[in-house]
């Protein structure tokens, strides 16, 4: 039912990227995930099938440095699947410097076990390591 609603996170093109009914739906679908990444469900192997299909359709969809909610509900998207550690880490952290400001980033370290490979996590320094 989730992954039903979040098929709506990237419209047709009738739907403008600026519109704020657009900004609202992607808030949600952002909640939701965020929602399901702390309640932690069980989640079985068809519907993480799924969602690593709604996981590359998403990332056909956006690139580094696009609009915040993008990366944002992409990341959340994989840490509530736990289908995070089928992509490159690097590339996952490029992505939380774009959405750096929210406060879910730390969960979504967490969630992403990202948290090993950021350093100066207080101090904002975000490096990955060596």
């Amino acid at each position: 039912m989730v992954l039903d609603a979040l098929t709506r996170f990237f419209p047709s093109k009738a739907n403008r990227d600026g519109s704020s009914e657009l900004h609202t739906l992607r808030w949600s679908c952002v909640f939701i995930l965020e929602l399901l990444m702390l309640f932690s469900p069980k989640i079985g192997e068809d519907v993480r099938q799924r969602a690593k299909s709604l996981v590359e359709e998403w990332k056909g969809k956006m690139k580094i440095g696009d609009n915040t909610l993008k990366p944002l509900g992409f990341l959340h998207l994989l840490g509530a699947y736990g289908v995070g550690s089928d992509y490159d880490s690097t590339e996952l952290i490029k992505l939380l410097i774009d959405v750096v400001q929210f406060r879910e980033v730390y969960g979504l370290c967490r969630g992403l076990n990202l948290v090993d490979k950021v350093l100066g996590w207080d101090s904002m320094e975000w490096s990955t390591k060596k």
